[in-house]
This record gives structure tokens, sequence and C-alpha cells, in this order.
């Protein structure tokens, strides 16, 4: 294993290519991975994961117009409310 202290923050890896990072406070700041995805690849998992959250949307916004609906149909059957008078 190795250290080094670099911009304030402790960079630790070892044999296995696991690399941490720690604020000097000895908190966990979080890991680096010592083989990244090209970009090429990080662009097709986002597009895959685009292309999962657009599939959901349109039945979130129809669940969103729904409970838009549904709060506006039990405030129309809810009398308001009156406030006594100050004197």
């Amino acid at each position: 294993m190795e250290a080094t202290a670099a911009g304030g923050k402790i960079i630790a890896a070892d044999w296995t290519g696991l690399v941490r990072v720690w604020t000097q406070d000895g908190k966990r700041a979080g890991d680096l991975d010592s083989n990244p995805p090209t970009i090429a690849e990080r662009i097709d998992a986002l597009n895959q994961r685009l292309a999962t959250l657009q599939a959901l949307e349109p039945k979130l916004n129809a669940d969103r117009n729904q409970a838009a609906a549904n709060v506006a149909c039990r405030a129309a059957k809810v009398p308001p409310m009156v406030w006594p008078r100050s004197m």
C-alpha cells in the first residue's frame, strides 16, 4: 500500500487496484476507479439510462395528473374554513 497527500486529500492504493480518498480530518471522500470505462462506454451507459428514464416518463406524468385531479376533487368537496372574527 502506498499513500500520498495531495491538495488536502489523502489518497491510498493497494495492489488490487483499489484507490481510496480521505479528507485530512479522516473522513472518507470516496473511491477512484483505477481502470475507468472509456468515454464511449460512459456515453453508451448514460444513453441506456436516459432511455430507461424516458420510458418511465409517461406513467409518471399520468400518475402526477391523477394525483392533481384527486386533490382538486377533494378540495371541491371540502367546505371553506370559516375563521372566527376578531373582536
